[in-house]
């Protein structure tokens, strides 16, 4: 790449990208890759990776759609981009219908095929770091909640905490 700076005497947004890619240190993205959100939902642990994660948000209120599939609550408004929000716990086959408490949050999820997905869960546990060596095989034979969506288990403070395969979660909404 061919580092220049241009008249302003300022670097480009393209040139600052690269450098802040160049300089960041491998244990940085391995410390990264190894966060992991811990969320409720009803008394089930579920954690996704944080380098899946836009943003967790409080939604006050949003769009209901008619006619849609289960789990799909409707639209929010996120800074003025349209964004689906679904119900984890009805994705999940946890349960039938939107149940509302003061604790539960959005999780919305990077952009994929440029279009953004967020999840409404119950309550976030914490962010804890998980080694993948601290990572148990899910049996993906399961034909019941997991619709291949659990990857990994992971044992923490006395909880069994199922681990989502977030690919395959998004995978099942469309």
């Amino acid at each position: 790449m061919n580092i220049k700076k241009n008249e302003e005497k300022f670097f480009s947004q393209e040139q600052l990208d690269y450098w802040g890619k160049f300089y960041s240190t491998e244990k940085e993205l391995e410390k990264k890759q190894n966060e992991w959100l811990i969320f409720c939902v009803e008394k089930d642990f579920f954690a996704v990776q944080m380098e899946n994660i836009d943003e967790v948000t409080i939604i006050e209120n949003g769009i209901a759609l008619p006619h849609v599939p289960k789990g799909v609550i409707g639209l929010i408004n996120l800074r003025g981009e349209a964004v689906v929000l679904l119900d984890m716990a009805q994705k999940l086959g946890i349960r039938e219908t939107i149940e509302k408490n003061p604790n539960q949050r959005v999780i919305i999820f990077k952009k994929i095929n440029n279009e953004r997905i967020a999840f409404l869960i119950d309550k976030i546990y914490k962010v804890a770091a998980i080694k993948e060596n601290e990572l148990k095989e899910y049996d993906k034979t399961d034909n019941g909640l997991n619709k291949g969506i659990i990857n990994f288990i992971y044992e923490f403070e006395n909880k069994s905490i199922s681990c989502i395969d977030v690919s395959n979660l998004l995978r099942i909404i469309e």
